[in-house]
């Protein structure tokens, strides 16, 4: 694998690592946002239950003061009275109403199904009294029992209810704790595991670098200091083990320049000698004509 494919592979593993991690960080915010999510249901729905349980103890006071009306026990009116029951019996069916409308889980909706019934005879009960403690406190006192056994339904139903919707708080605030803590230990453990992954592929390539690096500054060296016969043999494929190749051919190319000097340089000294011979003769020749004349 040559240097160029090794710096590739490391500059995509760390955009891989990035992408991965990016990508459990978004489900995990998905996961914590939907736990988060559902916590805020279930503290919805307890407000509205505990705003219906106010109406449910209002509706009872509202009936309390009817009679008190009606045996002219109480300054106020009877038309406030019929409009305070009105009122709290519009926001008891609204608050209900809201709470079936939310996003509960199954056993929530079927405890707001089951308390429904109990809220139609409870306030039925309640309207009943009012209107007859006006006409007749007497008989809307006889009702009282029948309006008793209605509130105590419906608080019984109310008190279950609210069990339902308090374990489903508990749940769901679990769920987000749990979903926090999954998010938390998957993104440390993703960006742990990258980091080692990154680091050995790193280490690896710095020595794949280093080692031959170091190889051809040796080889460098002895060129230097008149060391022409090197002869590398490498099995690396990639841009060092071009380099180190090319360094022993050029060794042997310059041995060869050297080789060729040199024979070059013999030859111009032979010659030479040759032609000092043939002068030595030449002059010894015309010394030994010149005695001869003489």
């Amino acid at each position: 694998m040559t240097i160029r494919m090794r710096l590739i592979l490391l500059a995509a593993s760390g955009m891989l690592a990035t992408l991965l991690i990016g990508l459990v960080s978004y489900l995990n915010n998905q996961s914590t946002a939907s736990a988060m999510n559902d916590n805020q249901v279930t503290l919805t729905a307890m407000r509205l239950h505990l705003e219906a349980d106010m109406m449910h103890d209002a509706l009872r006071s509202d009936v309390l003061g009817s009679l008190l009306v009606g045996l002219q026990k109480s300054s106020t009116s009877a038309s406030q009275i019929q409009a305070d029951l009105r009122e709290h019996a519009d926001w008891f069916r609204k608050v209900l109403s809201e709470n079936q409308q939310l996003p509960n889980n199954a056993e929530v909706k079927a405890g707001l199904s089951k308390v429904k019934p109990s809220l139609d005879a409870y306030i039925a009960a309640a309207e009943k009294i009012v209107a007859e403690a006006v006409r007749d406190p007497e008989a809307a006192l006889q009702d009282m029992p029948a309006f008793d056994a209605a509130f105590s339904r419906l608080e019984t139903d109310m008190e279950a209810l609210s069990e339902l919707i308090e374990q489903s708080s508990a749940q769901a605030t679990e769920a987000a704790h749990a979903a926090i803590a999954t998010a938390n230990m998957s993104i440390g453990l993703l960006l742990l595991l990258s980091l080692i992954a990154l680091a050995g592929q790193a280490s690896w390539i710095i020595r794949s670098i280093m080692q031959p690096l170091a190889d051809a500054l040796t080889i460098s060296d002895s060129i230097a200091n008149g060391n022409l016969h090197i002869d590398v043999r490498t099995r690396r494929e990639d841009e060092f083990g071009q380099l180190l190749t090319s360094m022993t051919h050029m060794c042997g190319k310059i041995r060869e320049v050297i080789c060729g000097v040199a024979l070059t340089a013999e030859n111009v000294a032979s010659i030479s000698r040759g032609l000092d011979l043939s002068s030595h003769d030449i002059s010894k020749a015309a010394a030994d004509q010149a005695s001869s004349v003489d």
